[in-house]
């Protein structure tokens, strides 16, 4: 038998001969040999006042005494204590009641360490108790019915408590008690909360939260297995209820909406430690802020220390699950996370220190998704500041990305860096731009070169978020719808939020551009701007310039305003040579020599892009127009006007070219051109002066000419592949 059960019933087996009597009347004789056995126990500072001891019953007005462990000193005082026996029952080292009239439980601090912190007293104190269970009902639960009408606290404590009283009532009946405790707050009497024991045997507790003469389940129910080293238990949890039934108490804060919590937990214990434990809890829904988790499953495996300094390991094998992972426009489905954590607690302060790996992460803006393979990160909280430091790989991407987070749980601000390991390199079989997302909404898309990349993120509670980045494109290829382009390189700092704008203007350089006929050396100086008024930025472009049909084209300055609904720019071209522009018609008998300059206005609106109002001309130098139709020129001959103009193009030689030139967005491209020179089939010495209309579907020629002869060789080879095989799909 246990020491303190001897020494218990010693004690009772005192009262019963005295009650009998044969020390009838020796109270204080009595008092002595309590004090001196309680002693024995370890406890200190015993004090017993009895008013009263009789055959049935004992009265004592005042019992009080000390019990320290580590740093803390615990005193225990009772005033008017009823006790009822049965002088077989004391024999037996059990009574019949025990009734408290006031009871104060008082905690002191040893030296001057500071007091230990209620958030950590609340979540490791429930396991505690539940460690010392079978000792406390195997030997100290040694009454029938035990009631205590004020139960309150004193000294080193919470405030928080220092405004509960507590009201017992419980009774224990071969080996089973059942127990009502009370509370309430002095300063809200009609505050009351109850805690029920249902029928709890020296194996089995059951445990519910509620409210008195509430029929609803309670705010947290526990239906546990005690053993001689383990505890398994099933539980429920409803947060929102929690919350309010503590409210009148203590102040939790939980953060957003968690739908009720429910699952298993099992803990492997000695006296001041779990050794292990497996924790699982499911929630249909929790929100916080823009913040939401849908479906959520948690598996923790882990150990704990619970005397300071506290440590709680999550090992390896724990996991998160969850249907979905939503923060304002963006989610994460079927999201598996493994984790493994070391949290350090103590009076001061609490540590965190950990990993988070997930094998592949599917993030969507609704829109349009991006997998991320292989993600990993190494979590640490330190000071109110959680950081984060991982990478992960880009579905079928060549290249790694590396970032840097942290995040203030008090101040609410952050950052979040990204940066590229390396290059990221489209020249390689099946890798473009568009193959790592999975939904690539955009109608151009990169084929070929190497892109990098370094973002930073910005938030804070006061001000906007500020997101940071810098491209660097280095030989890039692809397509924009038709336009099929190579040779694009260009370093850019651009600012994304709160709104978007360059950091400075800078260069950028295209090798080739093939629209069905290709321009070459393409240089501008661009930057993005913030507009006075709208949402949108605004392209600015100076310096324009390039090679087109052996000539030169250019545009000093001009803005595209995403804000407007339309935009226009004026492009001057120079030395455009006639022969490759007539050669793109595909015309063997029509060959023409010189050059022409010009001004061609382009508009960009809703509809397209046209030319309105261009002009051609021929700026110095003449040249030859040599027309001889093949077929069809016997038809046109019977004509007097036309035959005479037939007869002027066999051999034109002209002073003067001059054309109108408009593009409409049908894409018909009508050009009124007016020549003036001379024609020696003619047989005269006089200037000869031509005009001629004529109408073209440019699209449609385009599309022929890229049909005819393929992608300008000048395009990388597998930008030309992979166009011509998006096409051929």
């Amino acid at each position: 038998m246990h020491k303190r059960k001897i020494k218990i019933s010693g004690i009772l087996l005192v009262i019963a001969v005295l009650a009998s009597g044969i020390w009838y009347g020796r109270i204080q004789f009595v008092e002595f040999l309590i004090i001196h056995s309680l002693g024995g126990t370890g406890l200190e500072d015993i004090k017993l006042d009895i008013s009263h001891l009789g055959l049935e019953k004992l009265h004592a007005s005042h019992l009080s005494f000390t019990h320290r462990q580590n740093k803390l000193a615990n005193t225990i005082e009772a005033h008017d204590i009823i006790t009822t026996y049965r002088i077989s029952q004391l024999f037996d080292g059990k009574v019949e009641t025990v009734s408290i009239k006031e009871l104060s439980l008082k905690q002191s601090h040893t030296t001057n360490t500071p007091s230990t912190d209620l958030t950590t007293t609340l979540a490791l104190a429930p396991v505690a108790y539940l460690i010392h269970y079978k000792n406390i009902l195997r030997n100290q639960v040694r009454t029938t019915r035990l009631s205590a009408d004020k139960i309150y606290f004193l000294g080193d404590i919470s405030p928080s408590l220092q405004h509960l009283t507590l009201r017992l009532a419980s009774s224990h009946t071969d080996g089973t008690v059942s127990a009502r405790l009370t509370l309430f707050d002095t300063r809200r009497p009609d505050a009351k909360r109850t805690v029920l024991i249902d029928r709890a045997t020296e194996n089995t507790l059951n445990l519910a939260f509620v409210y008195p003469d509430d029929i609803n389940p309670g705010a947290l129910q526990v239906n546990a297995n005690v053993y001689e080293t383990s505890i398994t238990s099933d539980y429920s949890i409803d947060i929102a209820r929690l919350k309010t039934w503590f409210e009148p108490f203590v102040n939790i804060e939980i953060p957003g909406e968690i739908s009720p919590v429910s699952g298993k937990l099992h803990l492997v214990l000695d006296e001041n430690s779990i050794t292990s434990s497996s924790i699982t809890a499911f929630s249909q829904q929790i929100k916080h802020n823009d913040t939401s988790i849908k479906k959520a499953n948690l598996k923790l495996l882990a150990s704990a220390e619970l005397s300071p300094p506290y440590t709680i390991k999550i090992l390896p094998g724990s996991e998160i699950i969850a249907d979905e992972f939503s923060y304002s426009n963006y989610s994460i489905s079927k999201a598996a996370f493994d984790i493994a954590v070391t949290i350090s607690i103590t009076e001061q302060q609490q540590y965190l220190l950990g990993t988070i790996n997930a094998n592949a992460l599917s993030i969507s803006d609704g829109t349009h998704a991006t997998i991320l393979n292989a993600f990993s990160t190494d979590i640490a909280l330190a000071d109110a500041t959680l950081s984060a430091n991982g990478s992960f790989i880009p579905n079928k991407a060549p290249t790694s990305v590396s970032f840097t987070a942290r995040h203030n749980l008090l101040d609410n601000n952050g950052d979040l860096q990204l940066n590229t390991l390396d290059p990221l390199d489209l020249t390689a079989n099946n890798h473009q731009l568009s193959m790592i997302t999975t939904l690539w909404p955009y109608t151009f898309d990169f084929t070929n070169g190497s892109l990098s990349l370094d973002a930073q993120v910005e938030w804070s509670r006061h001000k906007p978020t500020r997101f940071t980045t810098r491209i660097h494109a280095d030989n890039l290829g692809g397509h924009i719808n038709e336009l099929i382009f190579s040779g694009l390189n260009s370093q850019h700092q651009l600012s994304i939020l709160p709104r978007i704008n360059s950091k400075k203007a800078e260069l950028v350089t295209l090798n080739n551009l093939d629209s069905g006929v290709t321009a070459t050396n393409i240089s501008a100086i661009m930057k993005l701007e913030t507009p006075p008024t709208g949402e949108q930025p605004q392209i600015v472009i100076n310096d324009l310039k390039g090679e087109l049909f052996g000539g030169t084209f250019s545009s000093e300055h001009f803005v595209y305003d995403l804000n407007k609904n339309s935009n226009r720019l004026i492009i001057t071209t120079r030395d455009i040579d006639l022969a490759e522009v007539v050669a793109t018609q595909q015309l063997d008998d029509i060959k023409v020599t010189g050059t022409v300059d010009g001004a061609l206005p382009i508009i960009i609106n809703d509809q397209g892009v046209f030319i309105e109002d261009g002009a051609l001309f021929n700026a110095s130098r003449g040249g030859t127009i040599r027309y001889n139709p093949t077929a069809g020129s016997g038809q046109l001959s019977s004509n007097p006007l036309t035959d005479i103009t037939l007869k002027a193009l066999q051999d034109f030689r002209y002073s003067e070219l001059s054309a109108d030139v408009n593009f409409k967005p049908d894409g018909v491209l009508t050009i009124n051109l007016q020549l003036k020179g001379r024609s020696p089939k003619l047989e005269t010495t006089r200037p000869v002066h031509l005009n001629i209309n004529t109408e073209q579907n440019l699209i449609s020629l385009l599309k022929s000419l890229r049909y005819a002869e393929g992608v300008s060789a000048k395009i990388d080879a597998k930008v030309r592949q992979q166009y011509e095989q998006s096409k051929s799909q």
